[in-house]
């Protein structure tokens, strides 16, 4: 993922949260831009939403996408950039998935393909990294 956003924060509504003492929320982050050129045509590159409970229907997941328009759904996708943004730390986002979004009752989860994806898709971004970033 290029970049991952917290989805639903703030106030419902939209309007303007007011917060004490000048703090801000910040929704938004983004993936080191170097590793991802570094990584270039290793990966299929898109953009995801962090969220704080499971999506368990359509409606919902036909929501979250008509507002974020992200590719991938997760529970920690946008910590795990944004802790890295404030460490100054160089990061990305590898993942596999192993299921769509929406009702549980009907989805295939697929945890060794996504497991799979996830390992493959490292090892060539490792394999990218360790050359420089060039094959």
């Amino acid at each position: 993922m290029t970049s991952d956003t917290f989805a639903d924060l703030g106030l419902e509504g939209g309007g303007t949260l007011n917060l004490p003492d000048g703090a801000t929320l910040v929704e938004r982050a983004a993936a080191d831009p170097n590793l991802v050129a570094r990584c270039a045509g290793t990966l299929a590159y898109g953009s995801g939403i962090s969220v704080a409970q499971v999506t368990t229907t359509a409606a919902t997941g036909t929501r979250l996408f008509e507002r974020y328009a992200a590719d991938t759904e997760s529970m920690e996708g946008f910590s795990i950039l944004r802790g890295a943004e404030v460490a100054g730390v160089p990061a990305l986002q590898v993942r596999g998935i192993s299921n769509y979004v929406g009702d549980r009752r009907t989805s295939e989860w697929d945890f060794t393909a996504g497991a799979r994806a996830v390992a493959m898709a490292l090892e060539s971004v490792l394999r990218k990294l360790a050359a420089g970033g060039s094959d």
